[in-house]
């Protein structure tokens, strides 16, 4: 029962047997004295006022709560101590009761409040390799919940202990002031907040990084500020709200041959991104693949436009070109094709041009296999075959960069690689290219096969049972072997197609 004295009043009646509330009663960590009152609640409701009680140098309470129902929770405990005149709360209570029964014997201790939470200045830690750490405390008694207005994506905020620690990775994109707010909130008293101002100027980012927020484009144009045939750039991530990451270009031109390859760190290569890159007139992208991978799918603009598909692109004449391309953040290559649409000389650095079929180039009079040439990641052998009076091609083999295929020149289809017998007689079973590092082109007599790191072309011809490389490469006797390169019929046998 609670004496007329406290501040809470008279707790509410009801006719359920009342539960037994039995604890152990501090302030501040220290005994509650006599006269001090505890105030307990269920909900909003006052459903118990019990004076403390002084036993053996214990502070108790025995206290009945009065019950509504069989089962009820406890909500909220107050404390009034007497000698101060203050209300003390004990913080984050909760227990289950039941109507006539006594709970075990708890401690419960009520806690002087905090006018307001306390918060520090911002104070720099340490600032290296691009990154700066700053820390902050907050004062107070209680448990303070912190949060942020306006901070920045790319600090994150992370505890060490009691010491409340900011990262910071800024992009290029991020050079200049950036303001945000630190809320602090205790449960008791009003919330507070204090006003920072992190200024990031050039010396604080790495070189080539970048911010990508909220779904947004972020122009990396800098990203090309060597590279002569594109005016700008922008990307954005599809699949996350924030990434800081670097990005490096590389380039490469000739008198006719370019390439651009964009180098993504391997810990986002999950991500889906969307790339926008203007060329000027004189650099038109033919071929874009994940470097070393798979061939990435052209289409038309407007597919671009109405939703977005990972591992496709496409490419719009403007009085320059526009790219855009939908996928992953995988390193990616794009480049214009080794060989102008024009196929006179000038072909690319040089016109490094080798054939053989017809007049220009004889195979031995037999029907055995030979390498035309081998070197500088190029391998073709050739199966031949007697026909009336002259010997003449009937399967290629072609292996640029350890990825391979068989061409039967009769009627231009890919052929699988099978036993040597059926090799010999011509049995060889048509099959589907499933590779990454070609694109085949079939025209009505004849075959088009691209390099997709823009290097070679191939020409097949089934008029004239002959093949013309065209190449980046300078293929010399220095570098490269086979029948091509002027050694001997007799260096040039082998046993096998794939050899």
């Amino acid at each position: 029962m609670g004496s007329n004295n406290n501040p809470f009043g008279n707790s509410i009646k009801y006719t359920k047997p009342p539960a037994i509330f039995l604890a152990y009663i501090q302030i501040d960590g220290e005994t509650a004295a006599n006269g001090d009152t505890v105030a307990i609640y269920v909900g909003e409701e006052l459903r118990c006022v019990q004076i403390v009680q002084l036993v053996q140098n214990f502070s108790i309470i025995t206290g009945n709560v009065q019950m509504l129902n069989d089962s009820e929770t406890i909500t909220k405990i107050e404390i009034w101590d007497a000698s101060e005149n203050v209300i003390l709360e004990v913080p984050n209570f909760t227990l289950e009761i039941l109507s006539g029964i006594a709970t075990d014997y708890i401690t419960i201790s009520g806690i002087i409040k905090n006018e307001i939470p306390v918060i520090s200045d911002l104070q720099l830690v340490s600032s290296s390799n691009g990154e700066k750490i700053y820390s902050f405390s907050v004062i107070d008694d209680n448990e303070v919940n912190i949060t942020f207005g306006n901070l920045p994506c790319w600090i994150e905020y992370s505890m060490d202990g009691m010491v409340h620690i900011l990262t910071s990775n800024p992009g290029l994109n991020n050079i200049g002031s950036h303001t945000f707010t630190i809320y602090a909130d205790d449960n008791f008293n009003s919330q507070v907040s204090k006003e920072f101002t992190i200024v990031v100027d050039v010396s604080d980012v790495l070189q080539n990084r970048y911010t990508f927020n909220e779904n947004n484009f972020t122009d990396i144009s800098s990203l090309f500020e060597n590279v002569v045939n594109v005016k700008s750039a922008k990307l954005r991530f599809v699949s996350v709200p924030c990434v800081t990451t670097s990005i490096e270009a590389e380039y490469n031109k000739t008198n006719t041959a370019e390439y651009i390859n964009m180098l993504f760190n391997e810990n986002i290569s999950k991500e889906t991104i969307e790339l926008e890159i203007i060329t000027e007139d004189a650099f038109k992208p033919e071929f874009m693949k994940y470097r070393n991978g798979n061939l990435i799918e052209m289409v038309l603009m407007e597919e671009l436009n109405n939703d977005f598909v990972p591992n496709r692109w496409a490419r719009q004449e403007l009085n320059s070109y526009k790219v855009v391309f939908q996928g992953y953040a995988r390193d990616l290559h794009m480049n214009n094709g080794c060989v102008q649409t024009d196929f006179d000389a000038g072909i690319c650095e040089d016109p490094h041009i080798l054939t053989f079929g017809g007049n220009r180039l004889d195979l031995p009079h037999d029907d055995n296999i030979y390498n035309m040439i081998d070197g500088l990641g190029l391998k073709i052998n050739v199966k031949s075959q007697i026909l009336g009076n002259g010997s003449y091609a009937k399967y290629f083999y072609i292996n640029y960069k350890n990825e391979e295929f068989i061409l039967d020149i009769d009627n231009l289809e890919l052929k699988n690689n099978m036993e040597d017998i059926k090799t010999k007689y011509h049995m060889l079973t048509p099959c589907d290219y499933s590779g990454y590092d070609f694109q085949f082109e079939k025209l009505k007599r004849s075959l088009i096969v691209k390099s997709t790191d823009g290097i070679m072309e191939l020409i097949f011809n089934s008029e004239t049972r002959g093949l013309l490389i065209k190449s980046r490469l300078d293929f010399t006797q220095e570098n490269s072997t086979g029948i091509m390169m002027s050694n001997s019929v007799d260096e040039c046998l082998i046993k096998a197609l794939n050899d």
